[in-house]
């Protein structure tokens, strides 16, 4: 019979295991419990899925798992944020967000940009996220480039200013948005556009050059949550 185990009252209890092989400890286990002995769970804040406390990163979708009070920020609903260009760093061009998980650490979603400032249409976007790191391409259906005076034009229209040819609307080039959450409800890096080309009519190429710049997106408290029809 094996003998009865005393716990000091009103304390939780560590129950730890070694596994060896031969002499040589290969792996050791720990498992907490509450203080009505209960084996103590974490919640995947991802995909919601619970896991003992000795299980570290979700083998569902890889997020780490941390204990009460440890920010890990599920991806799902409503984003606020803005972004500028290097050079030009208080000219913010306010977006939102409407992101979706749809696989593990994938998610997909649209974007749409301040109608005075940013580009017309709805963008969509895909990423990946593994906390903290974030990271998705946004791409949006019309190409848009600033003139000379300061306002919007389309990229067929900046080109007719300088007497070349576009057949149509061109898709803006995609932006890759890399960077960090700094809390459970931030997050924020550097966007950059790689050097593009632009057909022209004539067969010819006009050469566009890399553009970058930063960007911080914020919760909205309507996280997990689907905007209304």
């Amino acid at each position: 019979m094996l003998p009865a185990r005393r716990s000091l009252a009103n304390s939780p209890e560590v129950s730890q295991t070694r596994f060896k092989q031969f002499s040589t400890v290969r792996m050791t286990t720990s498992k907490s419990y509450d203080y009505l002995n209960r084996l103590t769970m974490k919640t995947c804040s991802y995909c919601g899925k619970d896991y003992p406390d000795e299980i570290l990163i979700c083998p569902s979708d890889q997020q780490p798992l941390g204990g009460p009070g440890e920010l890990h920020q599920g991806i799902s609903g409503m984003w606020q944020g803005s972004y500028n260009y290097f050079g030009n760093s208080e000219a913010d061009v306010p977006f939102t967000l409407q992101l979706e998980p749809d696989a593990l650490g994938h998610f997909t979603g649209t974007v749409t940009e301040d109608v005075n400032l940013g580009m017309p249409g709805t963008g969509s976007v895909e990423g990946t996220v593994a906390f903290p790191r974030i990271e998705f391409v946004k791409r949006m259906p019309v190409c848009y480039v600033v003139g000379s005076d300061g306002q919007l034009l389309k990229l067929r229209e900046w080109a007719a200013s300088q007497d070349l040819v576009c057949e149509g609307d061109l898709p803006h080039p995609p932006v890759v948005y890399q960077g960090e959450f700094i809390g459970n409800d931030e997050a924020r890096g550097k966007w950059v556009i790689e050097p593009w080309e632009v057909p022209l009519a004539d067969g010819m190429a006009l050469q566009m050059g890399k553009a970058s710049g930063s960007w911080v997106i914020r919760a909205t408290g309507d996280l997990g949550r689907q905007p209304e029809a």
